[in-house]
């Protein structure tokens, strides 16, 4: 039964590995808890492996490559675009340049880059700051204050 619908879906062939990519991928953020980076590369290895294969021996490895192939992939982004976590709130000063603003139920949000402190190190491009009072801020005024910073900044 499976083997027909195989080969009734062979001009679609192409089409379901976009499918078993999201598939591994969305395999990836369904897990409970977070997998080592090494786990990651492991996925890719094997992706890229099992595409070899496919393309030697036997087409049907070929959704095996692409589920572990958007595994790795999600694991690798993550950790590329991951930010600095803090472990603690902390009190820091900072000075940057309002980049957008977003108006808000209470107050507004403040989107802030080209970020300098001399109390935090690693600063990432962009910080979102949540301001409970609104003032007269416009996008590429420069801000310089001290500011409560709590859980994370990214």
């Amino acid at each position: 039964m499976a083997n027909t619908f195989l080969m009734a879906e062979r001009d679609r062939w192409p089409l379901w590995l976009a499918v078993a990519l999201g598939a591994g991928a969305a395999g990836y953020f369904a897990l409970p808890a977070e997998p080592p980076a090494a786990l990651g590369w492991a996925a890719l290895a094997l992706g890229l492996g099992a595409a070899a294969l496919t393309i030697k021996w036997h087409w049907r490895l070929g959704l095996v490559a692409a589920l572990l192939l958007g595994f790795g992939l999600a694991k690798l982004r993550e950790e590329a675009v991951a930010t600095p976590v803090l472990d603690h709130a902390v009190v820091a000063h900072l000075t940057a340049r309002i980049a957008s603003l977003e108006p808000r139920e209470k107050g507004v949000r403040v989107v802030l880059d080209e970020v300098r402190s001399g109390a935090l190190s690693s600063l990432p491009r962009r910080i979102r700051v949540a301001l409970r009072a609104g003032g007269d801020f416009r996008p590429g005024q420069w801000l310089s204050s001290a500011l409560g910073i709590k859980h994370t900044y990214g």
